[in-house]
């Protein structure tokens, strides 16, 4: 009966090492995978903010908001490119900052049951649209576009900027520009009229929605639960092998020691894994989830690896120490023991 629980409690302590190295991988996962802090700081810490006006524009692009009068206008007039030159001239580079953590943490809020929708604020292009900074922009706009011909330049003369084709997009010659400068004024006040302050992003359709949300839940809880299945084998351990605080020593010590050293070591060479899973995650839901974030995530994979391995590692060292103590402690009392043994003869 003693052997039999002996070798239950092997196999237990073998099993308490593998799954604890993959439960303290997926905690730590979900723990970071999950928190706009974790992008923000990627973003910060690869340089990626500085993509914020190409990731926006092609955020509001995409953006199919066909109940909206103004921003499928404001977008389809200008274009995707346009649009990016027109915010980048436009927008102070804190306050692009400032609209990409927004909108991380709309994305966030969805994804964590906090929101029912992905809701992002419009204002400081709308703000900064008004005034010398719109007109600047805006002839920015103009001039990397392609000569005016004597057709559109006629349009100028007659007062308008649009034709029934659109919106007038060209470069005027220099005498022109004198016609010009009223009109773009005008039509930049036409556009911020028709921006609305915010939009609510696509996620799918709503029954989609609620199944990918739901989906997302599911994996966290698993993902979140996953530390109690090394723990339960640990107190299996308990039942079948110890009798005495010598044999908890060594039964917790010897797993708890591989355990560290194992999650140290993955969290060294962990870094295609993370990207695997991260991959996974977020990809289960492609068509519910905006392409800000999935468009930057291969960009963003060395920052999210070092964010999720490096607990890993702290985590993995803390437990190799504990698991040390422990079988430093069984040393030390056996010694204890073992001279007590002479000394009583």
């Amino acid at each position: 009966m003693k052997a039999a629980g002996t070798i239950v409690a092997g196999i237990c302590a073998v099993l308490s090492v593998i799954t604890g190295v993959t439960a303290l991988f997926l905690f730590n996962a979900e723990w970071k995978a999950f928190s706009a802090d974790t992008y923000k700081q990627a973003l910060k810490q690869e340089g990626l903010y500085e993509n914020a006006p190409a990731l926006i524009s092609g955020l509001l692009a995409n953006s199919a908001q066909e109940d909206s009068d103004g921003l499928p206008s404001f977008t389809s007039l200008l274009g995707k490119d346009r649009l990016e030159s027109m915010i980048q001239s436009l927008v102070p580079p804190d306050q692009l900052e400032a609209l990409m953590d927004s909108i991380l943490d709309a994305v966030f809020a969805f994804l964590n049951g906090e929101s029912d929708s992905i809701t992002v604020s419009l204002l400081p292009i709308k703000q900064n649209l008004t005034g010398e900074a719109g007109i600047r922009a805006f002839t920015q706009v103009l001039n990397a576009s392609p000569d005016c011909t004597p057709e559109q330049i006629l349009q100028f003369a007659l007062g308008s900027f649009s034709t029934e084709e659109g919106l007038i997009l060209c470069n005027p010659p220099e005498e022109v520009m004198g016609l010009v400068a009223p009109l773009i004024e005008s039509q930049i006040q036409n556009m911020t009229r028709g921006i609305p302050d915010e939009i609510t992003l696509p996620v799918g359709a709503q029954s989609r929605s609620r199944q990918f949300l739901e989906r997302v839940d599911r994996i966290r809880a698993l993902m979140q639960l996953s530390l109690l299945v090394p723990i339960a084998f640990l107190f299996l351990i308990l039942i079948f092998a110890v009798r005495n605080l010598n044999g908890l020593l060594k039964w917790w010590g010897v797993p708890l020691i591989i355990t560290g050293i194992l999650s140290a070591l993955f969290a060294l060479v962990g870094s295609p894994l993370i990207r695997l899973l991260l991959d996974f995650l977020f990809r289960q839901g492609t068509s519910e989830m905006p392409a800000v974030l999935l468009d930057v995530m291969p960009d963003m994979a060395g920052s999210l690896a070092r964010q999720i391995l490096t607990p890993l590692a702290i985590e993995g060292i803390i437990l190799a120490l504990i698991g040390t103590v422990m079988l430093a402690a069984l040393r030390l009392r056996n010694r204890a023991a073992l001279a007590a043994d002479i000394a009583n003869g």
